[in-house]
């Protein structure tokens, strides 16, 4: 009678417990990480209940910043991880997810990617290989991959006999020079681009090399030269020169022109036309300058003759191009280049250009009119010089710059020209631009 009563009253305590000891909880099987091939993995595994899945993975075991929904409830589950990187070892869990909400996860498992096939061929990223230049004797040619590879260049006159080869190095962006070509003369040049599991892809150029010419390096159209010009800002200056061959480039300056104390180089790739921002400049301040060109198409160097000099502006007068200003009047200005300002017609242009209220900077009526005024601002599908731009969901950032927009080649790029990054406005992808220099 005892066991009887003690019974019943087990049956009655446990139907009053938050739980139910017969509820199943799910468990994982046959989890394997399999057909690693062009940056994917097959991901599977198995379930004891019906359950969805969301999967995390990433470099770092305590970062899983990557994030794969599987969303069919079902026991046998399988996926595809994407965008993995050759030779590393990835972090990877399983969260299953039942029907009623409850959540089970695996402990955090780990697969190398060594051993993954790559059967993608390289690519050359566009507009690329691309001439930098031709003298009578040699040319020099930068061309830019969309991965890591080695370059064979086979090249000769006879484009079905390109008897003569140079190679370049494993790199994303090349550079190479080559030399003892003969003058007046048409050259054919194809490029092999290999990556590292010999995927490869050819693309054939040609050009004509000068009649004459010489490799004595020259610099010259040095500028700014005038102390109004709009190059010179009260805390930088933008320095512009050009040479005859493609070379590196540094600018030595100081306060005083006897100790050139500071030192600037021009990022490579080497160019013939130069530009160098100088920037933690004092206003209203002397400064004095010097260039010097080297390494140029034929290993040689050039300093100018003369210092130089330049006046920074005050500064009450600084204004960038692109910059929105407004005086005492509702009118708001873009600052456009050589002194001129232009009028946003209307509130309904401004906001249809994506502007914001917050980037409007307070000028004095007296420093509004030391700028030109020009026609107004009517247009909403371009957007004026100077304004810095990004595309919905995509994250590389451009200035516009003589109607092209020119992509900032690094964040320290964007950071060392001074430029805001809450003054980046977000246009539509139908915004169509051509595609300016990079901006080092």
């Amino acid at each position: 009678m005892k066991k009887i009563v003690f019974i019943i009253f087990l049956s009655i305590f446990l139907s009053y417990l938050p739980f139910n000891f017969a509820e199943a909880t799910v468990s994982f099987s046959n989890i394997e990480v399999y057909d690693l091939i062009n940056g994917n993995a097959k991901l599977k595994w198995g379930t004891n209940l019906d359950t969805r899945a969301e999967i995390y993975y990433g470099l770092d075991s305590n970062n899983l910043d990557r994030f794969m929904g599987y969303s069919l409830y079902d026991r046998w589950h399988e996926t595809v991880l994407t965008g993995l990187e050759k030779d590393e070892i990835y972090y990877f869990k399983i969260k299953a997810i039942e029907e009623s909400g409850e959540t089970s996860k695996t402990f955090i498992r780990t697969f190398s990617t060594d051993d993954m096939e790559d059967t993608i061929r390289p690519e050359f990223i566009k507009g690329y290989p691309r001439i930098m230049q031709i003298t009578h004797n040699a040319v020099a040619f930068k061309w830019a991959t969309d991965e890591k590879t080695k370059t064979k260049i086979y090249y000769g006159s006879d484009p079905d006999n390109l008897s003569k080869q140079v190679n370049d190095g494993t790199h994303v962006w090349h550079t190479k020079f080559i030399y003892n070509l003969d003058p007046a003369t048409r050259y054919y040049f194809k490029f092999k681009i290999i990556d590292k599991d010999d995927n490869y892809r050819e693309k054939t150029i040609h050009l004509t090399t000068h009649t004459s010419g010489s490799s004595h390096l020259i610099i010259s159209n040095i500028a700014p030269m005038s102390p109004d010009d709009s190059l010179i800002e009260p805390r930088q200056i933008t320095l512009k020169w050009e040479t005859n061959l493609i070379a590196k480039g540094v600018v030595y300056y100081g306060t005083s022109p006897s100790k050139l104390k500071e030192r600037k180089y021009i990022p490579l790739p080497r160019k013939l036309k130069n530009e160098l921002i100088i920037d933690s400049l004092e206003p209203n301040k002397n400064y004095y300058f010097e260039i010097k060109a080297y390494d140029s198409l034929y290993n040689k160097s050039e300093r100018t003759d003369n210092t130089f000099s330049f006046k920074t502006k005050k500064l009450s007068n600084y204004y960038r191009v692109g910059d929105l200003v407004k005086g005492s009047s509702s009118k708001v200005y873009v600052i456009q280049k050589n002194g001129k300002k232009a009028h946003i017609k209307n509130e309904k242009t401004f906001l249809g250009l994506n502007y914001r209220w917050s980037m409007i900077k307070n000028i004095s009526s007296e420093d509004l009119d030391n700028y030109l005024t020009i026609d107004s601002i009517k247009n909403t599908d371009i957007h004026p010089d100077g304004t810095l731009v990004k595309y919905t969901k995509k994250a590389h950032v451009y200035l516009i710059d003589n109607g092209k927009k020119r992509p900032f080649f690094t964040a320290q790029a964007f950071t060392r020209g001074a430029y805001i990054w809450d003054d980046i406005i977000t246009i539509p992808n139908l915004e169509e631009y051509k595609t300016g220099d990079y901006i080092f």
